[in-house]
């Protein structure tokens, strides 16, 4: 007989993951955005040759056109294969362009940040660090760069300052 020890029961919850028709719709309203003060971020989380297309994974090399490149490894410790302390990951996001919250007041006014990697793998470890931290508007890219990669949306290979 089976022994059942907890009850989990989901909840969809869309507004953590986007697609290839918002990110579309991102870039084509991103002048617009950025002249109306709203700000989104786009993190790649793959490694730093993929994103300068020295290493390519999927029809084409780069980046999406205004991603800012933190690694995944950027965000673990190497010694304790782990995560690094909540400390030391607010640092790397902040270093991209995060911006979090004063306080837990704030958090509508937030900055939008979407994520992205190869498969969703390494795009679900800075999710992990921005909700661990506090920010609660960022959503992963489900298609990811396997997806976008293969569209004819353009593509960029320099590095974006963030």
């Amino acid at each position: 007989m089976l022994q059942v020890y907890s009850y989990f029961e989901s909840e969809m919850q869309p507004q953590l993951r986007t697609t290839l028709e918002d990110v579309q719709r991102l870039l084509a309203e991103a002048a617009h955005q950025q002249a109306e003060g709203q700000q989104v971020l786009i993190l790649d989380t793959r490694s730093a040759a993929q994103y300068s297309a020295e290493v390519r994974r999927g029809p084409r090399g780069g980046h999406i056109p205004a991603a800012v490149s933190v690694p995944r490894p950027a965000l673990l410790d190497p010694d304790l294969r782990w995560l690094k302390t909540l400390g030391e990951q607010k640092q790397v996001l902040q270093d991209a362009g995060v911006q979090f919250p004063v306080d837990s007041q704030s958090q509508d006014a937030q900055q939008r940040v979407l994520i992205y990697c190869n498969g969703g793998v390494a795009a679900c470890t800075a999710a992990l660090a921005l909700h661990r931290l506090g920010h609660r508007n960022w959503a992963v890219y489900d298609g990811n760069w396997n997806e976008y990669s293969g569209s004819e949306l353009p593509v960029a290979e320099q590095a974006q300052n963030a």
